[in-house]
């Protein structure tokens, strides 16, 4: 089963970097400090490749009312670090944020919804 689930992994990776496009990665972070009240904003930057194509009209009517228009769906294959909701994503020039993040089922690639910011 290991090597399946290898294989896959590294199948993905290949489609994903081959046909994705360069992809910046933001996850902001902050430090509360209670004597100033300020919040230091640090951020966790990496780098992948994004394959991003749009929602199919079943995907809409599944998604009950939560896709909506201008949002796309984004793969990223499974190595480094996993995207989480809240994160940031700019590809070709746009900015998403990550809404959802889903993991197939063969552990092989991070299925991303992505909004529009």
């Amino acid at each position: 089963m290991f090597f399946v689930k290898a294989r896959a992994q590294r199948m993905a990776r290949q489609l994903i970097e081959g046909l994705g496009t360069a992809a910046t990665f933001i996850r902001p972070q902050g430090t509360y400090d209670p004597e100033t009240g300020a919040v230091s904003e640090d951020s966790i930057v990496w780098t992948g490749a994004l394959l991003e194509s749009q929602f199919s009209d079943t995907e809409r009517v599944m998604g009950q009312g939560r896709i909506v228009d201008g949002d796309r769906k984004g793969l990223v294959s499974v190595h480094g670090t996993a995207p989480e909701p809240g994160d940031r994503v700019t590809v070709g020039g746009r900015t998403y944020s990550v809404v959802l993040v889903n993991l197939d089922l063969s552990e092989a690639y991070y299925e991303l919804h992505l909004r529009r910011t």
